[in-house]
């Protein structure tokens, strides 16, 4: 499986270069920067079948669920240097927030393969091709040759042409080598068959899930803190939570997976509240956040919209998702809101107080 992050971006030497005309004949070296926001909507699956299909190939789907994430992992960045003097070489650097996020995430099995040439434009006349495929690395891939002079000097009498007009094309292209096991796959083996656990975590349904005191104190900082004061020395601990939220936490804390849980929002409202009163993982809640503002308003019942409005009250980071909320209350027949037990509950409350603040805010 292969995806395109960058496809034949072109550079125009004298036009979008950072070395003009006469810079050239002096130094005789050119440094050419691209930067390109991605879009999920653009990435390129060199699969389109499978990637048109609801089963969307793991390393598009990780790419994917990264660029939803902050600004800085849409950014994909490349520096090319090419010297004309002696030694003769092409160096090319590629980093960004994405590809990081990627080789965490897929470990070994993540190659890059990068194209690049200098074209002639109106002759179409190819003066340099140069593919390099790399396996994966800290920081920045490196990409660098040593240029032939002949090619060199062909290059010299490109760019001191007036009448040329050079450009260089660049392919950056992402492979997963499926053949070798990732990281997600060991840590699922581990949960799934439940190899060398030592501790058992009960739902509030009586049910029984095995795990690994380690790999929960590595994922969670509370999780973290309980392994640290001693509180797992028995061989047992319940959660308030379902059977499918704990399954849920379990597969996130393990494996970063949460694809199950968006289909309910039951699970979703569930473990949103006991994520952020025991602090599970803050990059959990963030995730939850986004997902709960993502859903339609109209598929959550009055109670849920009463109970995530609780948990946004006095949180500042939430007030997108209290106003996301509050807007649902307010077009909920009152007939449907007096009903309400968790009305009922929070009339009087700071929450009451700050929901009839709200309706009086609104008139």
């Amino acid at each position: 499986m292969s995806i395109f992050f960058i496809k034949e971006h072109e550079y125009g030497f004298h036009v979008d270069g950072l070395a003009s005309i006469s810079q050239v004949a002096e130094n005789e070296r050119f440094f050419f920067s691209c930067l390109h926001i991605l879009d999920p909507h653009q990435l390129n699956s060199i699969n389109q079948s499978e990637s048109q299909t609801n089963n969307k190939p793991p390393l598009l789907q990780a790419a994917n669920n990264l660029i939803k994430g902050t600004s800085t992992m849409k950014i994909v960045t490349v520096h090319t240097i090419i010297t004309l003097t002696d030694p003769f070489k092409l160096e090319i650097y590629v980093n960004g927030g994405v590809l990081e996020g990627l080789c965490k995430e897929f470990g070994d099995q993540i190659k890059m393969k990068c194209c690049f040439s200098v074209v002639e434009k109106r002759s179409g006349k190819i003066v340099l091709s140069r593919e390099f495929e790399r396996m994966k690395t800290r920081g920045s891939w490196v990409f660098d040759c040593s240029l032939d002079k002949e090619v060199a000097e062909a290059l010299q009498q490109l760019y001191k042409s007036k009448d040329s007009e050079p450009r260089a094309i660049i392919t950056i292209q992402v492979t997963q080598d499926e053949s070798l096991p990732t990281t997600e796959a060991l840590c699922k083996k581990l949960l799934t068959e439940g190899i060398g656990s030592d501790l058992t975590l009960l739902s509030n349904d009586g049910n029984e899930f095995n795990c690994h005191k380690h790999i929960l104190a590595a994922s969670s900082p509370y999780f973290g803190t309980m392994l640290r004061i001693g509180e797992w020395k028995q061989k047992s601990f319940k959660l308030d939570l379902s059977d499918k939220s704990v399954a849920s936490l379990l597969k996130f804390l393990y494996c970063a997976d949460l694809d199950e849980i968006w289909e309910t929002h039951d699970s979703l409202i569930e473990l949103f509240e006991e994520t952020r009163k025991h602090n599970f993982s803050p990059h959990l809640e963030k995730l939850l956040k986004t997902a709960l503002l993502e859903k339609v308003a109209d598929s959550f019942d009055i109670d849920d919209l009463l109970r995530l409005f609780h948990l946004c009250v006095g949180v500042r980071d939430l007030k997108d998702l209290k106003q996301k909320m509050f807007d649902a209350i307010k077009a909920t027949p009152w007939e449907e809101l007096a009903k309400s037990a968790v009305y009922k509950k929070i009339m009087g409350s700071e929450t009451g107080l700050e929901l009839v603040a709200c309706f009086m805010a609104k008139n």
